[in-house]
């Protein structure tokens, strides 16, 4: 069963959380009009989080803390 969740737009980022937890992504996108789409490769994002983690550590616990919250809520959701 197809079950829409919400809407993104111009700017906005799907299957973000997967790359934050490395968890599955919960969901799937489709386009409902022609778009432009850019990925971004685990391997590029695992450099940047561990970058940031030697940097901004308190950043770093910050996003992953809200990552955790949120994967929670949406199985609760289910």
């Amino acid at each position: 069963k197809i079950r829409r969740l919400g809407v993104v737009g111009p700017g906005e980022l799907i299957g973000d959380l997967a790359l934050i937890d490395k968890q599955p992504r919960m969901a799937s996108g489709r386009a409902v009009k022609q778009s432009k789409l850019v990925c971004i490769s685990n391997g590029n994002f695992q450099k940047r989080r561990d970058g940031l983690a030697k940097s901004e550590k308190v950043l770093h616990l910050l996003v992953k803390t809200l990552g955790r919250r949120l994967r929670g809520v949406a199985r609760a959701s289910d």
